[in-house]
């Protein structure tokens, strides 16, 4: 809802669609306190699943209702690296009109190797080492994305809450 705020200063458009396994809902781009109350409650009604997503099934949905050129937000997980690659297979034909960017939470504990200085105890050093394969899996990750023709901007950032 920071995103629709955002346009709205700057007059553009916004509109959100939210998938799982299936797409869960679409409220096509707008403006105006209407449109920001539809948003809202687009995304209020949302609910976890425990499902895998389906990114060609969100792809496809997008590319038939998108006329206009959009950044696309995909807010997701693509540490394992096979969704990575369905994510990549999937948003290349969007990523040849629109800009695709994947933005996901980065665990806690995925960082590199001796950015923490307590450690105390054998079991520090094995979670530290388990932190840092964590960490470099999704550099690879990252680097994937960006080298696969579909044009993708990833971040691993940690989303905090805001205030």
């Amino acid at each position: 809802m920071i995103l629709n705020a955002v346009t709205a200063r700057r007059s553009d458009l916004f509109g959100v669609a939210a998938f799982s396994d299936r797409v869960e809902t679409f409220v096509p781009a707008g403006r105006g306190v209407t449109h920001y109350a539809a948003c809202r409650d687009a995304v209020n009604s949302l609910r976890p699943r425990d499902v895998s997503p389906d990114f060609e099934e969100a792809a496809t949905f997008l590319s038939l209702r998108l006329r206009k050129r959009a950044l696309l937000l995909f807010l997701t997980s693509l540490d394992d690296p096979i969704l990575a690659e369905r994510f990549a297979r999937s948003t290349r034909l969007l990523a040849q009109r629109h800009l695709v960017v994947a933005a996901m939470l980065k665990p806690a504990s995925a960082q590199p190797l001796f950015s923490d200085a307590h450690v105390e105890s054998s079991n520090d050093i094995y979670r530290a080492l388990a932190g840092h394969l964590g960490w470099r899996q999704l550099q690879e990750v990252q680097r994937g994305l960006r080298g696969k023709a579909c044009n993708c901007r990833c971040w691993t950032r940690i989303l905090s809450p805001l205030g």
